[in-house]
């Protein structure tokens, strides 16, 4: 199992994992769109100070993938470090993909300077045992994500 940096031809292959976690997890209730998903990996090819996409592969194939991206507080110059996306296939949870990817994460976090790194589970697929697992990480849970979904016209 290793992790590395998101290339072009990693596309398909992600926008496929994209769209297993969007059936399997909290926002299966949006539409999904291939685009927006497009836009944003050609962001982290394109501003790779601010944004970092990483994939895990097995035996030569994609099985997971972080995006994540730096940004500054909102009270002063210094940054952190957030992910959008940490997703990994069903069949390899449990493996190292996910600690392998989160650990990149880290580093490029340190690297780019960020004071912190924040990660969610708003995915909502297992979410005790997620955060579990990230506290085990060295990670602290602070707060708590609250939704109410508003209908619309």
């Amino acid at each position: 199992m290793s992790v590395r940096p998101i290339q072009n031809h990693d596309f398909a292959k992600l926008v496929e994992l994209g769209q297993m976690m969007h059936a399997e997890g909290e926002y299966r209730f949006l539409p999904f769109e291939e685009a927006r998903c497009v836009a944003i990996l050609e962001r982290c090819l394109a501003q790779p100070d601010s944004w970092c996409g990483l994939v895990a592969e097995a035996a030569g194939e994609v099985v997971g993938m972080l995006i994540g991206f730096r940004s500054p507080y909102l009270f002063c110059s210094e940054t952190s470090a957030s992910d959008v996306v940490l997703y990994v296939e069903p069949a390899h949870r449990g493996s190292f993909s996910a600690v392998r990817l989160i650990r990149r994460f880290v580093e490029w976090a340190r690297q780019k300077g960020a004071r912190e790194v924040c990660l969610s589970t708003s995915l909502n697929v297992d979410s005790q045992r997620t955060s579990a697992f990230i506290r085990r990480l060295g990670f602290t849970q602070v707060g708590g994500v609250f939704k109410r979904r508003l209908d619309v016209p």
